[in-house]
């Protein structure tokens, strides 16, 4: 005999069936202060990042003046090259700006993906903060009277 009802848990012959929910220990009761342990995890985790992350700008930064002075030490000594040799400095310096750009770029990229860490763990630490606000006193209550009325409902015979 199965009872149609979603809610309800269904009785077949010898065997109770109810999955519950996939980790979830039973009997195991939690306040809502371990229950989001995680959420200072995540704020730890983000002081580090943010402070990574204004390290990593810093370097961007100065990646970014020195290509800009080498740049422009380039354009000087192109204009003002007499020689070949004086062109081939030039370059020379062209190139390593270049360089310095190329590696501004990267660190940027590094810098990047750390922010995107730490807006993806302040979402975690938002539905986090959202579930553990969304239970009430009452919801336990409201289980275990659950429990109860089903098992007096559908009391197996012996």
């Amino acid at each position: 005999m199965r009872y149609e009802s979603s809610l309800v848990p269904y009785y077949q012959g010898d065997i109770l069936e109810h999955h519950g929910i996939k980790g979830m220990k039973w009997g195991i009761r939690r306040t809502p202060e371990q229950l989001g342990h995680k959420t200072e995890k995540l704020k730890k985790k983000n002081r580090v990042l943010e402070d990574r992350v204004s390290k990593i700008k810093v370097n961007a930064a100065k990646y970014g003046a020195k290509a800009a002075r080498l740049e422009q030490k380039s354009f000087v000594k192109e204009n003002t090259a007499t020689s070949d040799r004086a062109l081939a400095k030039s370059k020379k310096l062209r190139y390593k700006a270049n360089k310095f750009k190329i590696k501004e770029a990267s660190v940027n990229e590094a810098a990047a993906k750390a922010e995107r860490k730490i807006l993806k763990n302040e979402r975690l630490m938002k539905s986090y903060e959202m579930t553990i606000k969304g239970m009430q006193d009452g919801t336990i209550k409201q289980g275990e009277s659950f429990v109860e009325n089903f098992f007096m409902r559908y009391k197996v015979e012996e």
